[in-house]
């Protein structure tokens, strides 16, 4: 359990952060580890809930309050000439088979932080984050309310399988940032340390680099995981770490042999 006890040391020790520049490689692949599931879990959570609800809420709305309806030659068609429009937790979702509501419509009645989808006469209308876009419905592939609805029941009973894959996906590709994240800031350390004479070589300066992130890294999972929204987290994340760097690098002597050298594993 040592790898855990220089873990929680990391978080407020600067002095250990800087011993641990001697740690070897198991250790620092733990440490690695340790940040990578730290940062997975409350956005694996969130993406999952998220995604379970969307699909569940979509598929009522569809299923429950649109209208029948059919695509003949690549237009919307129904007797009804009732307009839907429904607030979800995740966004908007809106249904119209006149012309009285396009793409425009659905982008006032959409928050700028969430996502809106219309059914219109000419296609599907998306709205994400101020950013509009019309899918065709021949892309969509959809020929009638009846063939959404299957569609959508396809995807809620094989929604546990594609979010494995997807998180498998989100898992990987969130190892791959982390370590460009610790490298590119171990080569800040080391040019810190060069510039203060400290006797650090580039592998030294990145598993002090890989320690220094430990405490935002802890304060984003808490965070995230009481759903606390915070402005400038990402710009204050990294200022923190750079001040847990400078520090760490401060304490290493000009003379490396001065200081005992951790043999840690």
């Amino acid at each position: 359990m040592t790898f855990l006890k220089r873990f929680f040391k990391s978080i407020y020790s600067p002095d250990d952060i800087a011993s641990y520049r001697h740690v070897k490689t198991g250790g620092l692949i733990a440490q690695l580890i340790l940040l990578v599931c730290l940062a997975f879990i409350p956005t694996a959570y969130l993406v999952t809930t998220v995604s379970k609800t969307l699909l569940t809420d979509v598929h009522q709305v569809i299923k429950n309050d649109f209208p029948e309806f059919t695509v003949k030659d690549g237009k919307l068609q129904s007797d009804s000439k009732k307009a839907v429009v429904e607030s979800l937790d995740q966004g908007v979702l809106a249904f119209n088979a006149s012309n009285d509501m396009d793409e425009d419509s659905l982008s006032q009645v959409t928050p700028v932080n969430k996502v809106g989808v219309g059914f219109f006469k000419e296609g599907i209308a998306l709205e994400y984050f101020g950013t509009s876009q019309t899918i065709p419905y021949s892309m969509a592939n959809i020929a009638s309310k009846a063939d959404l609805v299957k569609t959508l029941d396809t995807a809620i009973s094989s929604s546990s399988y594609v979010m494995t894959l997807v998180l498998i996906f989100m898992f990987i590709l969130l190892i791959v940032i982390t370590l460009i994240k610790v490298f590119f800031y171990g080569l800040f350390a080391f040019f810190l340390g060069k510039s203060g004479r400290k006797t650090i070589s580039y592998l030294d300066a990145v598993r002090i680099s890989a320690f220094s992130w430990t405490l935002m890294t802890v304060f984003t999972f808490i965070a995230e995981t009481l759903n606390i929204s915070i402005s400038y987290l990402s710009e204050f994340n990294i200022l923190i770490t750079i001040v847990i760097m400078f520090l760490a690098v401060k304490r290493i002597p000009t003379d490396d042999q001065s200081l005992p050298q951790s043999q840690e594993k």
